[in-house]
C-alpha cells in the first residue's frame, strides 16, 4: 500500500540519540496495545546495524545506581550487547550483554571501577535456554549500591554462578555515552528487539523491581510513584526507543537536562527498525 511505503521513509530515532548507519532488512510487525489504548513500538536490530548512542554526559549516576532494560533476542548464537554505558575510557563502565552459546554463561553483567582496572564480571547460568527464549521478552534490572551488585531476571534476583571478577569497586559520575544494541567499537551487535530503558541514581528495592516487571514492557511510568515503587525522584533517564511511527522528539526523558545528539539522525526507518511490539 502507498501509505505503508511512505511510512517506511520516516525516521524514528529520538532527537536525543543518533543512529550509526547501515540499516538492515525489514522486520515482521506485531501488535501490543499500550496502556490506555494505542500501539507501542520497539527497536528491532538484525545484527547489521551498528547500534545507537547518545552523546557523552555524566548521566546523573555515581556510586549507586540501577539500570533496567527489556530485551527480546531472536538469535543466541553469539555475543550481543543490549546496553553499554561507557566514556572515552572504560572507567565506570556498565555493560549488560548476552554471551549466547559460547563457553561462558548466556548473561553477562560487567562493571569497571573508576580506575578502569578492577571489575565485577558476573555470568549467569550455564545454558542460554535457561535464561533466554528466542522471540520472548525478558526484563533485566541491575543494581549497585557501591558494594553489592544484584541482577534481576523477570522480577527475581539471581546470584551469579560464575564470577570471573568480583573486586571491590567504586563507580563515579564519569562522562559516558549510552550505547544501545552494540558495544562502543561498534561490535557485538544485538539481534532482536530492545524495549524501554530506565536509569536511576539509587538502588531499586526488590519490591520496586517486581512492580516494574509485573507492569509489563510499556505498562509503567517510572517518573511516577505507584504502590511499592517509590523511586520516581531518582529516575534520571527513561525512554522508549521507538514508540510511534513518526520521528520521536521526546523519547528520551530525564530530570537533569536533555542529551543532545552529536549529529544528524540517520539509518533507522519505520518498518525496518521500528516495529510494533511483539507479544
Amino acid at each position: 500500500m502507498k501509505w505503508l511505503a511512505a511510512l517506511a521513509l520516516l525516521a524514528c530515532w529520538p532527537a536525543s540519540a543518533q543512529m550509526w548507519p547501515s540499516p538492515g532488512p525489514g522486520h515482521a510487525k506485531y501488535t501490543e496495545q499500550a496502556p490506555g489504548g494505542g500501539t507501542d513500538y520497539s527497536l528491532a536490530l538484525d545484527g547489521n546495524e551498528n547500534g545507537a548512542m547518545t552523546t557523552a554526559a555524566t548521566l546523573g549516576i555515581g556510586a549507586a545506581w540501577s539500570v533496567s532494560v527489556w530485551v527480546r533476542p531472536t538469535n543466541l548464537a553469539s555475543a550481543m550487547y543490549a546496553l553499554n554505558l561507557q566514556g572515552a575510557t572504560t572507567a565506570s563502565r556498565i555493560q549488560i550483554s548476552v554471551i549466547g552459546t559460547s563457553a561462558f554463561a548466556p548473561l553477562r553483567v560487567y562493571v569497571q571501577d573508576t580506575g578502569a582496572t578492577l571489575k565485577k564480571d558476573y555470568r549467569y547460568s550455564d545454558t542460554a535456554a535457561s535464561w533466554f527464549t528466542l522471540d520472548t521478552w525478558t526484563h533485566l534490572v541491575v543494581t549497585f549500591d557501591g558494594s553489592t551488585l544484584i541482577t534481576y531476571f523477570n522480577g527475581t534476583a539471581h546470584a551469579s554462578n560464575d564470577k570471573q571478577g568480583d573486586d571491590t569497586i567504586a563507580t563515579s559520575t564519569e562522562t559516558r555515552k549510552i550505547f544501545i544494541g552494540s558495544d562502543a567499537n561498534p561490535a557485538n551487535r544485538w539481534i532482536g528487539n530492545i524495549g524501554p530503558i530506565a536509569i536511576w541514581s539509587t538502588v531499586l528495592g526488590t519490591d520496586e523491581v517486581a512492580v516494574l516487571y509485573n507492569a509489563g514492557k510499556f505498562g509503567f511510568n517510572v517518573a511516577s510513584n505507584s504502590g511499592s515503587y517509590t523511586s520516581s525522584s531518582t529516575a534520571v533517564h527513561w525512554f522508549n526507543l521507538c514508540n510511534v511511527r513518526t520521528t520521536i522528539t521526546t523519547a528520551l526523558q530525564d530530570s537533569i537536562g536533555s542529551l543532545d545528539p552529536a549529529g544528524a539522525q540517520t539509518g533507522l526507518v519505520v518498518g525496518e527498525n521500528c516495529v510494533e511490539v511483539a507479544p
